[in-house]
């Protein structure tokens, strides 16, 4: 958890200057969970002489929340008549702590083989493998590092009707893009029951065979209807509302 307000007090003064967007209150960052399966199957060949076949499978999860002024700001301008306002100040957050953009999501799996000599207590052995590896990055549809709930609505609701396209447009809400490799590597295993040592080494670096990105038609956002039913142009001050 952190409270970025108390971290930065200051923020307090630009904002009543008009110097800065709504102020982060509180959030938090999940530790990375990374699940994954992975399969191996040796094949003895001629004495300490065999082969083996790996397969593995793996989803990496790296997700942050958070809660900022704009809620509070709404329901304060709609002059306190509209409580469900306050939801809008929750956001997802875009960033790690860095500043960079990173993927919410990350999936990865691959299949390789290899030639092994296997002794009593050493192993050893080359190989080489074809791997893949797809990033589920949240769209941020106004680039401030915070994706809200209005924005993952959208980004679906624009795919699904306006697009016309329902069974992908959950998938909407990200930028997805990814790679399939190659790579050769050399490994060495040692276990002597009281010291075990365990290494692996890559003989080339990932070698890219092929890479792709999904590419969903984002709807600009030229205009917004106002709860009085008037059509606003987003433009001049309204200009950070055309997404």
């Amino acid at each position: 958890f952190s409270f970025p307000l108390f971290d930065d007090p200051k923020q307090i003064f630009y904002l009543l200057l008009g110097k800065q967007s709504d102020i982060a209150l509180v959030e938090y960052r999940m530790p990375v969970l990374d699940f994954s399966f992975e399969y191996s199957q040796y094949f003895p060949i001629f004495g300490p002489l065999g082969a083996s076949i790996t397969g593995e499978i793996g989803l990496t999860i790296d997700l942050g929340f958070g809660y900022d002024t704009r809620g509070i700001r709404e329901f304060i301008e709609s002059g306190a008549k509209r409580p469900e306002l306050l939801l809008d100040g929750i956001y997802l957050i875009d960033l790690d702590k860095s500043g960079n953009d990173v993927p919410e999501l990350k999936f990865y799996g691959g299949i390789s083989a290899a030639a092994e000599v296997s002794l009593v207590m050493v192993e050893a052995g080359v190989g080489g493998g074809i791997g893949v590896e797809v990033d589920f990055n949240l769209h941020d549809n106004d680039n401030d590092g915070r994706v809200r709930l209005d924005e993952l609505i959208g980004n679906i609701y624009d795919e699904a009707v306006i697009n016309n396209d329902p069974v992908f447009a959950p998938l909407a809400i990200f930028d997805i893009s990814g790679e399939v490799y190659a790579e050769l590597f050399a490994f060495l295993k040692i276990d002597l029951f009281f010291w075990q040592f365990e290494e692996e080494w890559q003989i080339t670096p990932k070698i890219t065979l092929v890479d792709f990105a999904i590419d969903f038609d984002r709807v600009p956002k030229l205009a917004t209807r106002s709860d009085s039913g008037d059509l606003r142009l987003n433009m001049g001050p309204y200009a950070a509302a055309r997404l």
